[in-house]
């Protein structure tokens, strides 16, 4: 008898360590499997503004949301989003464009919760500027952004599926410079390399997390301006994350980006698109 109770004490410990294990290595093997990137020969431009890199890492998120105050990495979801004071010098020019629009580290792996569907559209001219921006920030040695993911998310990883960024990303050829003189092209630009990001690359939204973007149709162009600059909606409705959001992020919007993006989201085309239930 008493060597049953033994036997029973032993599977109480050992089994719950070889479930947690069996997570573990699952969700490392998934994890670890490897891409190849497209090597775009990007370079920073030498003569790259960083006054303005500031305003577009403010408005991508890079200094605020997902990388924490200053970039300087944080917790993120059970995930970690690293320490970008550091990691814009340890990678070359050409390891970060795969990184941000390609979803891929240097060493292959993909990333996960790392938006590279929406940055995939981010010009070489705007990417160069927010990098050279990054790289004048203070180095900071916080190392919260090194830790491991968490038990939970690898369990969601191998159960509900955590879909790797690089599966995200589509072949496309990212513009040389961001177009400002046509409304129309800037309009989508900026909706494909911003608004994506939370309204999902179709602009109809994720399921319980987000509307879709034909919801802007109801808005006229003061309005929008509002929404964009206060995160306030129509009736002075406080709209969660979209209104810190737009205090945080969109507020930094020019008014003639704020107009051509409105105009883009009122194109006919695209209200059609969007009236179309997905199957």
């Amino acid at each position: 008898m008493q060597k049953k109770y033994k036997y029973l004490a032993m599977s109480i410990i050992v089994l719950p360590l070889v479930f947690f294990a069996a997570i573990y290595g699952l969700s490392a093997y998934q994890m670890n499997t490897h891409y190849s990137p497209i090597n775009r020969d990007f370079k920073v431009a030498a003569n790259a503004d960083i006054i303005e890199g500031k305003r577009l890492a403010t408005i991508h998120g890079c200094t605020s949301d997902c990388h924490g105050k200053n970039a300087i990495g944080q917790a993120y979801h059970g995930l970690s989003a690293p320490n970008l004071s550091q990691i814009v010098h340890r990678y070359t020019d050409q390891e970060l464009e795969q990184t941000i629009r390609q979803g891929i580290r240097p060493n292959g792996t993909s990333l996960y919760s790392m938006p590279s569907e929406t940055y995939q559209y981010l010009s070489d001219e705007a990417l160069s500027n927010i990098l050279a921006y990054l790289r004048t920030l203070p180095i900071s040695q916080n190392t919260a952004s090194m830790r491991q993911p968490s038990l939970e998310w690898r369990w969601t990883l191998l159960t509900e599926g955590h879909t790797p960024a690089v599966d995200l990303v589509k072949d496309i050829s990212p513009p040389k410079h961001t177009e400002q003189t046509q409304p129309d092209i800037l309009g989508e630009y900026l909706a494909r390399s911003i608004c994506a990001e939370c309204h999902a690359p179709s602009f109809k939204g994720y399921t319980g997390f987000s509307p879709s973007l034909i919801m802007v149709n109801a808005y006229d162009a003061e309005a929008f301006k509002q929404l964009m600059l206060t995160g306030i909606g129509l009736g002075q409705r406080d709209l969660g994350l979209m209104t810190q959001t737009g205090r945080q992020r969109l507020s930094y919007l020019r008014v003639d980006e704020i107009r051509a993006l409105y105009h883009y989201l009122h194109s006919p085309d695209l209200i059609e698109t969007l009236s179309v239930p997905d199957k």
